[in-house]
């Protein structure tokens, strides 16, 4: 359902990206969450099956294409297709442990674990976005992975955060996005 992020992305500025790419997944997760959870109670197995298809579909979809872009807000746009799948995962956990009479599921919490994700998720995003728009001038925003040639030598803790930010949205350990994943996938 993002086929235009990476449109849209691409021809805005990186303030304007960052805000796209966090608050309407803050708010697509919240009402997904809140209709799963109270409005489609005895849908479960549905559910569970449809949330997973979208989610394999929209991580793969999301991380394969987002290898071949050479626009940096294009490539995000991407990746942000991606990390809704990684969401959707905790709505179909969250599915499973609803459909399962077993005891031992009730400690899991998909819903817990996709809001943490999507907490982490936000801060690097903003903070990718961040980075970029500080390293733009009025003249010259940050484009292409090419434009960020040589920032580690002119900008150092720029260049530093903006290698957390991007391993913490890959889901390296031990940033914070290695933990929301684990979150998720542990479900």
């Amino acid at each position: 359902f993002h086929f235009y992020a990476p449109d849209v992305y691409q021809g805005t500025t990186h303030v304007n990206a960052g805000l796209l790419a966090v608050l309407p997944k803050i708010a697509g997760i919240a009402a997904l969450i809140r209709i799963a959870s109270i409005a489609m109670p005895g849908v479960e197995e549905t559910g569970l099956r449809v949330t997973m298809i979208l989610a394999l579909l929209t991580m793969t979809l999301g991380n394969v294409v987002a290898l071949w872009q050479d626009n940096v807000r294009r490539m995000l746009a991407y990746s942000s297709i991606a990390h809704a799948g990684y969401m959707l995962v905790g709505l179909a956990v969250d599915f499973a442990a609803n459909k399962s009479d077993d005891p031992t599921l009730a400690d899991v919490d998909g819903v817990g674990a996709a809001l943490f994700y999507v907490a982490v998720y936000s801060l690097a995003t903003a903070g990718s976005f961040a980075a970029f728009a500080y390293l733009g001038s009025r003249d010259k925003q940050i484009d292409t992975l090419d434009d960020l040639a040589g920032v580690g030598r002119k900008f150092p803790a720029v260049a530093l955060a903006i290698a957390v930010l991007m391993f913490s949205l890959t889901g390296l350990p031990p940033l914070a996005g290695f933990w929301g994943k684990f979150a998720l996938f542990s479900g």
